[in-house]
Formats: C-alpha cells, sequence, structure tokens
C-alpha cells in the first residue's frame, strides 16, 4: 500500500491544485501529466473537511471545488484508464472529530487526504500524515508551524500570513482619530494569534500605542461572547482603530456591537470577513479593512470590472 500511495502521491497533489482553481477561477487542469508508473484502477482520496462547524462556509465550496475537478479528470481520462473517488467527511469543526476521521483516513486505502480548515485541527492531524507517508494537502490552514512538520504535508492556498502585513498601513492612512490600536482575536485558532501578533508589531513600528489585546471563544463556542461587555472593553483608552481578528459569526456580531455602542474608529480584520461574513452586520460593515488574496485573471465580469478599478 505505501509504494501504491507514493506513486500517486503527486497526483494527488496535482488535484488538490487543481480544485482551488476550480473554487477560485473557474477553471480546471486540463494539461497535466501522468506518472509513467502504473497506477491503480481506482485511486482513493479522503477529505477531511469541515463541511459543518464554524468554518462550513468555507468547508462546502472547498469540496464542491474539488468534486468538479475529480469530475473533469476522470471525463479527461488524464490518468490512462484510471479514475479518482473522492470520499468527504466532515469533522464540524472539531479537533477531536478531525483527528479520529484522519488516523482512519491514513490507515485506509486513500493514497492521499486533504486537510481540514481550522489551523488547530490541521497541525492535530499532520503529524499523523507525516509518520505514516500519506501526502497530506492542506486546504485553508494558513498558521507557520504546520508545513515545517514534514514533507508529506503541504498547502494549497498561500497563507494569509504573507500578505496580512499590508493591512496595518491602510488603516493608518485612513485613520483620523488616536495613533492607538487594540485587537480582538479568537483565542483558540493559532494562526489568527500569530496575525495578531503580525498587525501588533507592524502598528507598534508605524508609531501606534497598541492596546492590550483581548481574546473570545471561537465562533460556535459553547458559552459565546457578551458582545457588548467586548465592545466596553475593546473601546477603552480610545482606540482610533480595532481589530477583529475572528471567524464566521464573530466577524458581523463584533462589528454590530462596536457600531452600535457608537465607535467611529476604523475597523479592521482578516480573510476569514469573507464569503458573506460581513452581510448581518449591514450598513455597519461598510468601510471594514480586510486583506485577501486576489487573481485578476478572473473572467467574471464583476471581477473584470474590480481589476480595471484597481
Amino acid at each position: 500500500m505505501k509504494s501504491i500511495r507514493r506513486r500517486v502521491s503527486s497526483v494527488a497533489v496535482a488535484l488538490g491544485l487543481c480544485g482551488v482553481l476550480v473554487v477560485g477561477m473557474g477553471t480546471a487542469v486540463t494539461n497535466a501529466k501522468t506518472t509513467k508508473s502504473k497506477l491503480p484502477k481506482v485511486i482513493n482520496l479522503t477529505a477531511v473537511e469541515d463541511m459543518t462547524g464554524v468554518v462550513g462556509y468555507v468547508g462546502q465550496p472547498v469540496v464542491q471545488g474539488m468534486q468538479l475537478a475529480v469530475d473533469r479528470i476522470n471525463a479527461s481520462k488524464l490518468l490512462s484508464g484510471s479514475i479518482i473517488h473522492l470520499t468527504v467527511l466532515d469533522t464540524a469543526s472539531s479537533i477531536a472529530t478531525a483527528t479520529t476521521q484522519f488516523s482512519n483516513a491514513v490507515n485506509s486505502t486513500a493514497s492521499a487526504i486533504f486537510g481540514p480548515l481550522l489551523s488547530g485541527e490541521a497541525l492535530a492531524v499532520a503529524p499523523l500524515a507525516q509518520s505514516a507517508g500519506v501526502v497530506d494537502m492542506a486546504i485553508e490552514s494558513q498558521v507557520s508551524t504546520l508545513l515545517p512538520i514534514g514533507n508529506y504535508i503541504w498547502r494549497a492556498t498561500v497563507s494569509q500570513l504573507r500578505f496580512a502585513n499590508l493591512v496595518p498601513p491602510v488603516v493608518a492612512k485612513n485613520n483620523t482619530g488616536a495613533k492607538t490600536v487594540r485587537i480582538l482575536y479568537d483565542s483558540g485558532n493559532p494562526v489568527l494569534l500569530q496575525i495578531e501578533q503580525l498587525y501588533a508589531a507592524k502598528f507598534q513600528a508605524l508609531g501606534y500605542t497598541v492596546l492590550p489585546a483581548i481574546g473570545v471563544p471561537i465562533s460556535g463556542a459553547a458559552t459565546p461572547p457578551n458582545w457588548p461587555a467586548e465592545a466596553t472593553a475593546l473601546e477603552a483608552g480610545n482606540p482610533g482603530a480595532i481589530g477583529v481578528i475572528v471567524i464566521g459569526a464573530n466577524n458581523a456580531a463584533s462589528i454590530n456591537a462596536l457600531r452600535n455602542s457608537g465607535y467611529k474608529g476604523v475597523l479592521f480584520g482578516n480573510e476569514a470577513a469573507t464569503n458573506g461574513q460581513l452581510i448581518p452586520a449591514g450598513q455597519n460593515a461598510n468601510g471594514f479593512i480586510y486583506p485577501i488574496d486576489y487573481n485578476p485573471c478572473l473572467k467574471y465580469p464583476s471581477s473584470k470590472a474590480f481589476t480595471r478599478a484597481g
């Protein structure tokens, strides 16, 4: 089994990238090359993803992209008679569930595994893949300590840690208040702690006073934040800007709490504010600043208009 897994590792990695391209660009890889080694008739891949839970809003389109890539690759006959079969497991954004499912996948006929989205999940399961010599294609997990776990660990998307440093200068440009900043972050997510630290260091370099950060439970926690109280704590010291480094529903909830309490300063966040997460905030989200990677080759009319405007 180990030899089969190694032979199809490159195919699995190519599929992972293909799935990302399908989601992000509306295209599929059409010029992929298979290895010269004889492939099994059925190449089993497993996606251990957050179909529900705090980042289910990301996991569902990710898996849709994977399945579209599988369907197109199988229809194209690129694999010389072999077909790909994708099994999808739902972690429900639970580290314990992700670990159990991933362990089972490692010990199955899966040639490679697409790892879960949350960085806490990804860090928990990656050592299992590395130890077993099975490719773990992390889709969205961005924490900097993930890839160093080993050579079987891959990431399909760029980490926002590579471009989040662009946010503080934009915030500073739009801030007309005091040169002070306070940051709210999901305390249970490793990469959001790293982003909070990155933002704090960058603001300090810009001459800002960085007030103590405030951690809150991740979205969907059994005991949710008391948002009016959190807003009061965030506004203490009258910061000119407040960062909201959270996931899912905590984005709109924190923005609404701050704006409804009368806060007029600049609000900023991270890329987890995408995919409709700001809609519940309505007009309160106007002017909210956050980073996102973007491909200017997108063919959608709205994307072309955005590229021209830039």
